[in-house]
């Protein structure tokens, strides 16, 4: 098993890291959205795996647009701090308000959800995504393409978070991005 390791937002080490990304779209063109961030993060970092696209209901959010997820994996030697910067940059240049636009509808939504076995609390970053092991339409296309990543916090694979998640979550396969 990998050691985990507690690190401040802007720490970095001098290799790469592999990281885990949500993309979600709500608003526009949602597949067309999602592949434009997909080949914007490509231009950034080096894209490992992409999971499959699916449509989920929403959460905690007060409206009636279905949303459109996947999960990315990218190798990256920014710091956390510095992806999480260019994540915004991204987002920015789609559309996003990334100050003012929480549990509204957006065009393109990119959260980390890992940063390799890093615990990030700093009061900047949370990382793990804080609430990613409550989210089945998370959880379900990360399982697709790392099902035995190891939770550093929960101490617990991918797979065996989803399998245990009571959640009435509507999460539907659509396909592949392409």
């Amino acid at each position: 098993m990998t050691e985990h390791q507690i690190i401040n937002s802007d720490e970095c080490k001098k290799s790469s890291t592999d990281c885990f990304l949500s993309i979600g779209c709500n608003k526009g063109d949602c597949l067309k959205n999602i592949r434009e961030a997909v080949k914007l993060l490509h231009r950034e970092f080096e894209i490992i795996n992409l999971s499959s696209i699916y449509i989920t209901s929403p959460l905690d959010i007060p409206c009636t647009n279905f949303f459109i997820n996947c999960v990315v994996e990218i190798r990256t030697s920014s710091t956390p701090l510095n992806l999480l910067n260019k994540i915004h940059n991204i987002e920015s240049l789609m559309g996003k308000d990334v100050l003012f636009n929480h549990n509204q509808i957006r065009p393109i939504d990119i959260d980390i959800l890992f940063f390799g076995n890093y615990i990030i609390n700093d009061g900047k970053l949370n990382i793990p995504h804080k609430r990613l092991h409550l989210r089945k339409f998370v959880l379900t296309p990360l399982c697709e393409i790392a099902p035995d990543f190891i939770h550093p916090v929960i101490k617990k694979r991918i797979r065996e978070i989803l399998a245990e998640l009571n959640s009435n979550e509507f999460v539907y396969y659509i396909g592949n991005l392409d």
